[in-house]
């Protein structure tokens, strides 16, 4: 199997390293059945292939909805229009005006020199996502950190899992 979002799965093949991937755990004991090697090996033909972005080609008429259009960079436009899209039409969100606001001043941060007790970088970078996350929770806003992966969040948790009243998860 192959590790995918951190779950084995079985039902995935990656070409003729799958097929190689049989033979080796057969060769080294990890598969004991020779049926499940000779029903997962074989050539590999390609009888087609279909491209997601011609469909769009095969239409008169295109329709759509999407909230991106008026941020398109120049590019973008142009692949619009190489797809027979030539007018497009804006509405405003029911939603109102976005709220969000970002400042590469004060929502960007850089870590540069270590902590000066342990002389870690990632100690330092573990105390700005805390202070950052306080400051936003105090302000009554919700707080999602994305980590690499678990090894980081326990450690992150371990160090700092007690400066928040929520648990973390």
């Amino acid at each position: 199997g192959y590790v995918e979002h951190d779950e084995m799965i079985f039902n995935r093949v990656h070409g003729y390293k799958t097929a190689f991937a049989y033979f080796y755990f057969f060769e080294s004991g990890d598969i004991t059945k020779e049926e499940a090697v000779i029903e997962h090996v074989g050539f590999y033909i390609q009888c087609g292939s279909l491209s997601f972005a011609e469909i769009p080609v095969e239409f008169d008429l295109i329709m759509g909805v999407s909230g991106t259009l008026t941020s398109l960079s120049p590019v973008e436009k142009s692949i619009i229009n190489d797809y027979g899209i030539s007018r497009l039409a804006y509405a405003p969100s029911i939603y109102g005006q976005s709220r969000r606001l970002f400042s590469d001043k004060t929502d960007v941060h850089v870590v540069h020199k270590s902590d000066p007790i342990s002389g870690s970088i990632k100690r330092d970078w573990f105390l700005k996502i805390t202070q950052h996350c306080q400051d936003k929770s105090q302000g009554k806003r919700s707080v999602i950190v994305f980590f690499d992966n678990e090894e980081i969040i326990d450690e992150y948790e371990k160090e700092f899992g007690s400066s928040f009243t929520t648990n973390l998860q």
